[in-house]
């Protein structure tokens, strides 16, 4: 073999590899970020919008006559909860406080979120399950308790908004 292809060939291999990754890093927004960091854990932005497509999917498929009932079911959720965020962006200190009152109180478990968190836990074994009558019935839980949900964000809304 020439001693030209002892370094023609690595030479070609790393600039066919760098070309498509240089092109790729010249299209990348610096400011795009795809998780929120919240300490040890990572949050992906885009959660609700998947979890709520994945809803519409499943309702659509296993249960189209509650259709109706969860479009404006998540619409308020996404309305209430974009409000409550700007008011506590309005008051970040107010927020702060609430969030280690919420901590330090984390070890007294509040039963009704321990009856959705079990709902929830529920309606992931029927989607793992597969069985059609099961998911029906967890959409079915999943949709009252998303508008439980709703009422105590719109009472919370509320209250933060007469203080």
């Amino acid at each position: 073999m020439k001693k030209w292809t002892k370094w023609i060939l690595p030479t070609i291999l790393t600039l066919l590899l760098a070309i498509p990754l240089s092109v790729h890093a010249g299209l990348v927004d610096e400011d795009y970020e795809v998780y929120k960091d919240h300490g040890k854990m990572k949050y992906s932005k885009g959660g609700w919008v998947h979890h709520e497509m994945y809803l519409n999917l499943l309702v659509e498929r296993y249960a189209p006559e509650t259709a109706a009932d969860w479009g404006p079911a998540l619409a308020e959720k996404k309305r209430l909860s974009e409000e409550l965020k700007r008011i506590y962006e309005a008051n970040p200190d107010r927020a702060k406080k609430e969030m280690k009152a919420k901590r330090k109180s984390k070890d007294e478990k509040d039963p009704q979120r321990e009856q959705m968190r079990e709902s929830y836990r529920k309606f992931e074994e029927a989607v793992q399950s597969k069985d059609e009558a099961r998911i029906k019935e967890a959409l079915n839980e999943q949709l009252i308790n998303l508008k439980e949900h709703n009422k105590r964000l719109a009472s919370r809304v509320a209250e933060l908004k007469q203080e």
